[in-house]
């Protein structure tokens, strides 16, 4: 049968067993018969019964003390409180070094990290109008770059240096509204304290070249992009390729220069910058040396003296820097080859090239080029020379009246072909040599009259062609 069987009544049977056994243990006496009378019955007085009462609870307390007494107190009650005590406790350290170190980079974990990866350093948070951004003394970081060549202090060191750089035109207005276009993106490298950046011509070449088209070179110190600089156009070259710029900003910082004249072929180094556009900011790939004093023609003009390295420079990366592994400002990075079959083939401006050049745009917002007068015909060649029994060099097809060439007696069709003892092939390599002069310094000219075919050497004062 099963628990619940249809013709059960499982309530019934049950109160029939249960009458059973009370029937069978207790035996039930008969009512006492209660003579009625005109005035209640009681059994016990009302005070005796509330006196019972009393000692009743009495009682229970005692007995409930005593149970407490006797019976060992249960360990959960004790770890309850310890639980509170430690997460207070948790909860008020986590504040107060929330309170004294807001920056992650100025947290006690970063400065352990710090302490094991072979970077020294101290900081601050400086408020700037729209938030607070990290400002490292970039005079108490160190790295030794024998123990440490990974890119993580070189990272933490150059960072606060490297800017994003947007180039935006503004249009439209009144009832239509305002519309903006992103013409161009580059990287900007910090060159002072008080907010003048390193970048290169091109990346702002749109805004120098169409003043009158409403445009913005604007400034970004971080990847969440809330915030921008619009900055003022100091000056730059189109034949060097560099620009500087400046925003309203103090307590910026800038970037330790390196003597690129010490570097090596095969040396390690860093690029740093927004490849692929400022959201990108602060990429940072290695590579090596994989040239010096290298020369190219680009749609600008002819470059003269560059790094070549294999470390990657991609679009976004132009003005962007190339570190030794110490941090230091080895070079601006500006061009890479990206035609069919070429693989990591970029170039850098030398840091002593770029600290000579910047240094003139920074005095008088221009670049003074170094000339002596002389127009050069780049179709004679080597080949040309041996064809018509004349020697290589760089062949002089008119002089600048007046000009330091002139004066000096050089004439049209006169073929230089040494410098101060350096041997000139053509005109890539005359303009190299007067590119690297100063102006006002005088150069030993050799040349090769054609007329006469005798070989002369005079001395050429360098002058500025602006």
């Amino acid at each position: 049968m099963s628990e619940f069987d249809e013709n059960t009544n499982p309530i019934q049977e049950e109160s029939q067993n249960t009458e059973a056994v009370i029937a069978e243990d207790v035996a039930i006496p008969a009512p006492e018969t209660v003579q009625e009378t005109s005035e209640p019955v009681y059994l016990q007085s009302s005070e005796v019964y509330k006196e019972n009462i009393r000692q009743m609870k009495a009682e229970y307390k005692a007995a409930k003390k005593a149970e407490r007494e006797n019976v060992p107190q249960s360990p959960k009650g004790p770890s309850v409180w310890l639980a509170v005590l430690l997460t207070c406790a948790i909860m008020t350290t986590a504040f107060l070094l929330l309170c004294l170190f807001p920056t992650p980079k100025s947290s006690i974990v970063a400065k352990y990290i710090s302490a094991v990866s072979g970077i020294s350093a101290n900081g601050d948070s400086v408020e700037l109008d729209g938030g607070t951004y990290y400002k490292p003394n970039k005079d108490t970081i160190t790295i030794d770059a024998d123990s440490f060549p990974d890119g993580t202090a070189v990272y933490a060191k150059v960072s606060p240096s490297i800017v994003g750089i947007r180039i935006v035109q503004i249009s439209g207005g009144g009832n239509f509204g305002k519309t903006e276009n992103t013409l161009s993106e580059g990287t900007g490298t910090v060159y002072s304290e008080d907010g003048k950046i390193i970048t290169n011509y091109h990346v702002i070449q749109t805004a120098i070249e169409n003043p009158a088209y409403n445009i913005e070179v604007r400034v970004y110190l971080d990847t969440t992009l809330q915030k921008y600089y619009v900055a003022e156009i100091i000056g730059g070259d189109s034949s060097t390729d560099l620009a500087l710029i400046k925003i309203n900003l103090n307590g910026m910082v800038p970037i330790e220069f390196f003597d690129s004249d010490s570097l090596k072929e095969g040396e390690t180094v860093f690029t740093m910058g927004g490849g692929g556009g400022v959201e990108f900011l602060d990429s940072i790939n290695k590579g090596i040396i994989s040239g010096l004093h290298r020369n190219i023609t680009t749609q600008t003009g002819r470059l003269y003296d560059l790094i070549q390295t294999d470390a990657v420079i991609n679009p976004g990366n132009s003005g962007g820097a190339l570190v030794t592994t110490e941090g230091k400002f080895a070079g601006v990075c500006f061009l890479k080859i990206a035609a069919t079959g070429y693989d990591n083939l970029s170039f850098a401006i030398p840091s002593n090239t770029v600290k000579k050049i910047i240094t003139q745009i920074d005095e008088t917002g221009s670049v003074k080029t170094p000339v002596i007068g002389v127009v050069i015909d780049t179709s004679y060649t080597e080949n040309i020379g041996e064809l018509y029994g004349l020697p290589s060099g760089a062949y002089v097809s008119s002089v600048t009246e007046g000009g330091p060439a002139e004066k000096a007696g050089i004439i049209a069709t006169d073929i230089i072909t040494e410098v101060n003892g350096k041997k000139i092939t053509d005109y890539y390599s005359l303009k190299e040599i007067i590119s690297a002069s100063e102006i006002g310094s005088e150069l030993e000219v050799t040349f090769y009259r054609v007329q006469t075919k005798e070989t002369k050497t005079v001395k050429v004062t360098v002058e500025s062609s602006k």
